[in-house]
């Protein structure tokens, strides 16, 4: 488990996010795709939180058993990674995944999924 802190302070559990590079208006840049660990009903907060002044300037944590709720002095000692100047690039994705696996005395569990890929902006872009 990971955590993103948008600029304006808000956390968010995430699963480890995937960092790429992909082709916005015929230009490469780096990409991260952000699948976020939460229910269903924190997806209208996750979406108004992800918009371009709170991607200004955001930190992904790796820690290890961190979670959302930890002050933000205990997680300064835990690997993360600055990511500056990032957009939305890509559509919301919420899906119905399987969280618990069918066993032969209890039915699969499921449950929603929420991910999207943000993008660096490059000079070009404004």
């Amino acid at each position: 488990m990971s955590l993103i802190r948008l600029a304006n302070g808000h956390k968010y559990e995430i699963e480890q996010p995937n960092e790429g590079e992909g082709m916005m208006r015929n230009r490469r840049r780096n990409t991260v795709q952000i699948t976020f660990r939460a229910g269903a009903e924190q997806f209208d907060a996750i979406r108004a939180d992800i918009k371009p002044e709170n991607l200004e300037s955001f930190r992904i944590y790796y820690p290890d058993n961190e979670t959302a709720d930890e002050p933000d002095e205990q997680l300064e000692g835990v690997s993360n990674k600055l990511f500056e100047a990032f957009s939305l690039v890509g559509d919301w994705e919420d899906k119905e995944v399987e969280l618990e696996k069918e066993t032969s005395k209890t039915p699969a569990v499921y449950g929603r999924q929420l991910s999207v890929t943000l993008g660096e902006r490059l000079a070009s872009d404004t």
